[in-house]
């Protein structure tokens, strides 16, 4: 953090620490703020995902320039006609939902404006609404649709161009970066300070910040590859598996409990392949001990195929293609309807019974397009020719047969055998083949640098598409293809991505206009997760003694000590909410924080032997304000911030318990405390 940071830093923690009680008064009064600062709303995604779509599909037919339809002279294509507005005065009024036409319209407060007219948004999609106009409203130009004839950015790029194969991630990555800076005129800022870096890699590797021992075990080492020893060693831990665990579960399962999490324990635990995850969880086969439990992912979606069609192409191969549900994209041209209805087919056999996934081997996916047209959809992948199916012969005998032993198995508990031709592994063939391969590495690169450097090479990170293209292509597709040509391996390209410069930059930037999020000139800063957020609250309160009777961080007493201090992990986490790209720091946290009984048990109890009893026997108030700061910010103080507390625990013995516990809470509940930077 750069001097002004740290001033207002210091300053927002003076103000917790005097008027404490004023300020929770306060913030039960104000809304959520969002977190302009550190850049984290992505306004432009959320447009994309959220309002977009439902613009195209229900309101262009009569709001559009280029559909030549003003219908009461209201145009909803672009920032400038909403703002203009129709007949009855301007639609929407930025910042403020409540008093937006638009807002009126959707919700049908008049009977006499009501948008849509035949067919309501859901409460969810309102919501959105609300959402996008309070927060301004931003209104992204269209992208330009290419030509039939235009080739993908990923087409363009000429292999013999890129960096060779043999090269180490991270040196590609620094190459690239930095030769955007150049072109830019920028200079990067410089490293990290070594307490930062490790207080980053240990939440990004491990889910939770670096205990007193691995801090010293980093910090007294001298050799010159301390930074690579340090991320084999946190690669070896049971918390990385964990962190690994409940960052693919978001990715797959929307963070569900149970569900997919013990097929991801086995996959991940083992180091498998993503190439081999992908094609174990879409086979979906309950004969394969091996991939127990993949099932879950289709089990959760199977009775909505089109959300199972969609969630595949968003989450493996980052393309949400759920607008071409109803019409050609207006803005990509290779997704059409058929394109859809194409990648839909390869779940169109596939169905529950009896709790389990079943898929058959006939069954025609049809849908109708915008004449009304009834049309056959043939299996298409997002990108290639149709591919050819010999169709089976399934006589009224054989499906009478079959649904016999459907019935029988579904009495028996038992899984339906796989089909002798399963479409769904077609698609698996399809989404490996060599090229089109490209989207499930893209998408995978793109979605693990994301979580790394706070921002993805290609945003919003569901549209991977040829004419969208990346801050950096030839260092996407370097990393897709280093991906493919080193089996799929997950944790090497994780390691090569945090080993890189790029991602060990301090994010402090000292002069008054920080570079854009997507040049990575300074590092991003990140709202915690909930894991890395609840672990740093426990591990916060544990008594420094705690680790020092443990100097070996890789013995087992360091592991126990570690589950001894999470034991209430699954509580405090369920305190916050998973940060995403509309993210706001609510007032149900800060009155949480203050108020929550839960917190005051948890976090201060005072019959636990933890950090408060800790700094209460200790007489040398410079060594109180040094243990409490290397323990929760894991840096020491500086000269003002050490004097500022001094003078505000410099008091009677009687009130020196509560100032202490104030300024323990402030510092935990603090900014540099709640992100990762």
């Amino acid at each position: 953090m750069n001097k002004l940071q740290r001033q207002k830093s210091l300053c927002m923690l003076l103000l917790q620490l005097k008027v404490i009680a004023f300020l929770f008064a306060l913030l039960t009064l104000i809304p959520a703020l969002p977190i302009q600062a550190a850049e984290l709303a992505d306004e432009t995604a959320f447009f994309e995902n959220n309002i977009r779509p439902i613009l195209v599909d229900s309101c262009y037919k009569c709001h559009s320039i280029e559909k030549n339809k003003s219908k009461g002279g209201l145009f909803l294509d672009s920032r400038q006609g909403l703002m203009k507005g129709g007949d009855n005065g301007p639609a929407i009024k930025p910042g403020h939902s409540a008093e937006s036409l638009l807002i009126s319209a959707i919700n049908y407060e008049d009977e006499d404006l009501q948008m849509p007219p035949d067919d309501p948004l859901t409460p969810e999609q309102m919501g959105h609404f609300e959402t996008w106009i309070n927060g301004g409203a931003v209104f992204p130009d269209r992208l330009i649709a290419s030509s039939k004839n235009a080739e993908s950015w990923w087409d363009e790029i000429e292999p013999e161009s890129l960096l060779p194969l043999s090269s180490k991630p991270e040196e590609v990555i620094d190459h690239y970066t930095l030769q955007k800076l150049r072109i830019q005129s920028l200079i990067p800022a410089p490293p990290a300070t070594e307490t930062a870096w490790l207080r980053r890699i240990t939440l990004d590797l491990a889910g939770r910040p670096p205990t007193p021992s691995e801090r010293n075990d980093y910090l007294f080492n001298p050799s010159k590859t301390r930074k690579e020893e340090f991320v084999n060693y946190l690669s070896q831990t049971s918390c990385f598996l964990e962190q690994q665990i409940e960052e693919f579960n978001w990715l797959l399962m929307d963070g569900k409990k149970g569900k997919l999490k013990p097929y991801l324990q086995t996959a991940l635990g083992e180091s498998r392949a993503w190439d081999q995850i992908f094609k174990e969880i879409i086979l979906a086969d309950y004969s394969n001990v091996s991939s127990e439990g993949a099932t879950e992912f289709i089990k959760d979606r199977v009775r909505d195929i089109d959300r199972l069609t969609n969630d595949v192409s968003v989450r493996f191969f980052g393309v949400n293609i759920s607008c071409a549900q109803c019409h050609d994209h207006p803005n990509v041209t290779d997704w059409t309807q058929a394109r859809y209805y194409g990648m839909k087919s390869f779940f169109g056999r596939t169905f529950e019974n009896g709790g389990f996934v079943a898929e058959k081997e006939y069954g025609q996916v049809t849908y109708k397009n915008t004449q009304g047209d009834t049309l056959k959809a043939s299996l298409q992948f997002l990108e290639g020719d149709a591919i050819k199916e010999t169709l089976s012969n399934w006589t009224d005998e054989k499906r009478k047969s079959e649904k016999a032993l459907l019935e029988s198995l579904k009495k028996e508990k038992k899984p339906v055998p796989p089909p002798v031709y399963s479409r769904r592994s077609r698609l698996v063939e399809a989404g490996l083949a060599e090229g089109q391969a490209g989207y499930l590495a893209r998408a995978i690169v793109n979605r693990l640098w994301h979580r790394l450097m706070g921002t993805g090479l290609v945003e919003p990170l569901d549209q991977m598409h040829g004419d969208n293209d990346p801050s950096h292509p030839e260092l996407l597709q370097w990393l897709s293809l280093w991906f493919i040509e080193h089996d799929y391996n997950l944790n090497g390209l994780i390691r090569g991505i945090v080993l890189s410069q790029a991602y060990q930059r301090s994010s402090a930037w000292e002069s008054a206009e920080r570079p854009a999020k997507h040049l990575y000139a300074v590092a991003n800063i990140r709202v915690l997760t909930p894991r890395q957020y609840a672990t740093a609250l426990l591990m916060g309160v544990t008594s420094p003694s705690d680790w020092q009777n443990n100097p070996d961080p890789s013995s087992p007493q360091h592991e126990e000590s570690l589950k001894k201090a999470f034991k209430d992990l699954s509580k405090v986490r369920s305190w916050f909410e998973r940060p995403t790209e509309t993210f706001h720091f609510s007032v149900e946290e800060a009155l949480q924080l203050s108020n929550g009984e839960e917190v005051q048990s948890i976090l201060f109890d005072s019959s636990a032997v933890g950090l408060l009893n800790t700094l209460t026997e200790e007489r040398d108030l410079d060594h109180c304000i040094q243990q409490a700061y290397l323990h929760i910010y894991h840096r020491t103080p500086t000269e003002e911030e050490a004097q500022l507390l001094k003078s505000f625990l410099n008091v009677g013995k009687e009130t020196f318990p509560t100032q202490l516990k104030s300024m323990v809470w402030a510092l935990l509940t603090s900014p540099e405390s709640r992100l990762n930077h």
